[in-house]
């Protein structure tokens, strides 16, 4: 537990506090008149140079209720020399009044509007601060067709499925090549095992690929 907050822990019956009155003194002391849920009362003291550890617990313990522990909101103050009264309202009790010192009160209230718009603070207050740097959400909505590639290698077969898909590439160029026969299937085996012994064109007598009609280099036909 946050040892501020555990000062104000009734410390018979460890139930919230809630504060009273605050006076401070002219040596610089923040006294607080507190009383628990279960009608025990105490006293606890803060040095008021070190406001900054503690006045934003003491405005949620001065900002509850001590009849049932709920949220007060602000109804009116009045200033009566060195002292304001607050003037609360409970949402089950009613109204309340509250005495602190007027200094304490105008410190008190410029850290209140430092720190938020709302005169009355939730239970979980100060509220914790999101991350300096959230992550960023994913897309929901998808790219435009230009956002796609348009280069006839940018997607390969078949081209993938989605909200957008992209538009056919133009056909290749392609380089003619020299017609191939296909021999028939009675001729097949005969002309496979003459042309495999044959390992050089007789014309330019550059390597024949096995199988080949025609040489690759020269474009001579095969005998």
């Amino acid at each position: 537990m946050d040892p501020i907050e555990g000062e104000f822990t009734c410390r018979k019956c460890q139930t919230p506090l809630s504060i009273l009155r605050i006076i401070v003194s002219k040596k610089g002391t923040a006294l607080f008149e507190v009383l628990c849920l279960k009608k025990h009362e105490g006293k606890r003291r803060f040095d008021m140079q070190r406001q900054n550890e503690w006045m934003a617990t003491v405005i949620k313990h001065l900002y509850s209720c001590h009849r049932c522990g709920a949220n007060l909101i602000d109804v009116r103050q009045k200033t009566e020399g060195e002292f304001t009264i607050l003037l609360l309202s409970c949402p089950t009790h009613g109204k309340l009044k509250k005495i602190v010192s007027t200094s304490f009160w105008y410190a008190m209230d410029a850290l209140r509007k430092q720190l938020a718009a709302k005169p009355a603070y939730p239970a979980g207050y100060p509220p914790t601060y999101p991350a300096q740097y959230p992550p960023m959400p994913f897309p929901t909505s998808v790219p435009p067709p230009s956002a796609y590639s348009t280069s006839p290698n940018a997607y390969p077969s078949p081209a993938p499925t989605g909200a957008y898909p992209p538009s056919s590439p133009p056909p290749a160029e392609t380089v003619s090549s020299p017609k191939t026969e296909v021999p028939s299937p009675s001729t097949s085996k005969a002309v496979s095992d003459d042309i495999t012994t044959q390992k050089m064109c007789p014309a330019c007598g550059d390597e024949i690929t096995p199988g080949a009609r025609f040489c690759t280099n020269c474009g001579s036909e095969i005998e």
